[in-house]
């Protein structure tokens, strides 16, 4: 399973890692525009987007996990996610396609949003996840 820590206003997900077998967990670590999941036993520095970001072992293969735990800004019904702005999710998942894992974004449920602009290379959401309520996205 991908996840990844917290920066900014993003929704933490630091009490639900402490409860997970933390060898099957991967984070993200940021290269450059590349993005890859290392383990999340390994160990971490501060990225200067502001997350904690792990170094020093070999990536896990991003199409080996099953779920990816996706940090967002704001969301829309039909699965739309605005991060960051880096597009690093995107890239990474986009050479997967159609075999990707299942990609769930984490929100406050004041992150929702009418509609969120896309590009053709945005990839949705198959779901989110917020304090009150879990939607999964039709179609997808």
């Amino acid at each position: 399973m991908g996840a990844y820590t917290a920066a900014g206003s993003e929704l933490s997900l630091q009490c639900f890692l402490e409860h997970c077998a933390i060898e099957r967990v991967a984070l993200p670590q940021v290269v450059g525009t590349h993005m890859r999941f290392l383990p999340a036993s390994a160990p971490k520095r501060r990225h200067h987007l502001g997350f904690e970001e792990p170094y020093g072992r070999r990536p896990w293969a991003i199409w080996s996990m099953s779920v990816i735990l996706v940090p967002l800004l704001g969301f829309d019904a039909a699965g739309n996610r605005m991060g960051q702005g880096g597009g690093h999710y995107d890239r990474a998942l986009a050479r997967l396609r159609p075999r990707r894992p299942w990609l769930l974004g984490i929100a406050h449920d004041v992150q929702e949003l009418e509609h969120v602009p896309t590009q053709t290379w945005d990839i949705p959401l198959d779901g989110i996840i917020t304090p009150t309520r879990t939607i999964l996205i039709q179609g997808t």
